[in-house]
């Protein structure tokens, strides 16, 4: 006969309840009965939960748990890493910071390059889930291909694209524990299919216009030479670039405006803290938007001649703002200033000017000037002293007002190099003509 402890194993084993005559035998085998309907309950509390999201909200969902890790960046970089070199040591290879350690090398892995590669590249992570959680595909799938073309050199394949997806999954594993069920895996594995794809498609197109190469070069050179946050480039590293030269004054009056707030958080953590704020309320997306565009079109009426949805309004006008297709460009709208935000936390600026500089591009057919993006910028304000109340601190807006010039300031010289390109080909076309 078994003893009340061997019953309390199988018990605890295969969670089967023992029948009521049997567990008011034994007190102790009566309370593993109630923590295990418990478990159960929280069990399919969790399974519900889980089944009522879209794989795009257990994804979101799940990474935020993986940034609440300490230094979640560099512990998540290393395990994705290790991984890798772990499946295919030929790996090492690609990385000039590896090449001389072998997989299982700890130095390796205590290497600032290789830290600050890693960490980048979960940055990338976080970027491409914001930009997810915002609903904004359109800049997500943009910036996905621009991160294919720029490692078009390497001429990765599906098995590379694999090979790193396998990984991040390995990763996540041991990142979320138990958290880490069939569902959530079967969702992450939905999405990197999208991420690997567009980027394959992305580094496709790079190959096929090869003969841009020398000026995608030139940008990326510039890009990458904006450090993340709040660091100034060497003066001789700024006059070698006009533009990184440019970009250096930008952030020394963002530092010096943050000096004079007197806090201890950078700008980049306060507009980064202050619009997780701003994306708890509910609809945000439609709140926020509605907001901002009716201080513009309070501001300036003309704007209302722009948008085909809003031509036939006024500024006042209720209706316009429960039009679906306004509410459709105002959420848009809002949800690029969370994708934005979501590069800043990620620090990387790199994306960030990319699709910054692509956006401008995509608007420069209405030939923006610096007076309707301070027109926006203001508006931008307005709108986050309403939704943020008395958080809205003097810091607050110095950070925002130096953060929001950078974006416009790359926004517009977006637009001025779509401008020049286009005048470019139209030489091409009279030359062939």
């Amino acid at each position: 006969m078994a003893t009340a402890n061997e019953q309390a194993a199988h018990l605890i084993t295969n969670s089967y309840f023992l029948t009521e005559s049997a567990a008011n035998l034994d007190p102790k085998i009566a309370e593993q009965n109630r923590i295990i309907a418990e478990q159960k309950k929280a069990f399919e509390e969790r399974q519900a939960a889980e089944n009522s999201k879209t794989p795009s909200e257990l994804v979101v969902e799940t990474w935020a748990t993986v940034t609440k890790i300490p230094d979640y960046q560099k512990v998540a970089g290393e395990i994705l890493f290790r991984r890798i070199f772990e499946l295919n040591g030929d790996a090492l290879a690609i990385f000039s910071f590896a090449q001389d350690y072998k997989p299982d090398d700890d130095a390796l892995y205590k290497d600032p390059k290789f830290t600050a590669h890693s960490a980048g590249v979960v940055g990338t992570v976080t970027a491409a889930v914001g930009l997810l959680e915002s609903g904004d595909m359109t800049t997500l799938v943009s910036v996905l291909k621009d991160l294919g073309g720029k490692h078009a050199k390497f001429n990765f394949t599906k098995v590379h694209y694999d090979l790193v997806g396998g990984s991040l999954l390995y990763t996540l594993e041991k990142a979320l524990g138990d958290a880490f069920t069939p569902k959530v895996k079967e969702s992450w594995v939905g999405v990197y299919d999208v991420i690997s794809q567009q980027m394959m498609v992305g580094a496709a197109e790079a190959k096929a216009l090869s003969h841009l190469s020398e000026e995608e070069k030139a940008e990326k050179k510039v890009a990458e030479a904006i450090v993340s946050g709040s660091y100034l480039l060497t003066e001789a590293a700024a006059n070698k670039d006009k533009e990184i030269a440019e970009q250096n004054r930008l952030i020394a009056e963002q530092r010096k405006r943050f000096e004079q707030t007197g806090t201890s958080k950078t700008p980049n953590e306060l507009v980064v803290e202050t619009w997780a704020t701003v994306t708890k309320i509910p609809d945000y997306q439609k709140v926020a938007g509605e907001i901002l565009f009716r201080r513009i079109f309070e501001l300036n009426g003309d704007a209302l001649a722009i948008f085909s949805f809003a031509q036939d309004y006024k500024p006042d006008d209720d209706a316009l703002y429960k039009d679906p297709k306004f509410t459709a460009h105002a959420s848009a709208v809002v949800g690029t200033v969370t994708a934005a935000v979501g590069l800043l936390k990620a620090e990387d600026m790199t994306t960030l000017v990319s699709v910054l500089k692509d956006l401008g591009g995509k608007h420069a057919k209405f030939n923006f000037t610096k007076v309707q993006y301070d027109l926006v910028g203001g508006s931008l304000l307005y709108t986050l002293e309403k939704a943020l109340g008395d958080a809205f601190t003097p810091g607050v807006k110095e950070s925002w007002v130096g953060v929001y010039g950078v974006i416009s300031e790359q926004m517009m010289a977006g637009a001025a190099e779509a401008k020049a390109n286009s005048l470019a080909e139209k030489d091409e076309d009279v030359l062939w003509v």
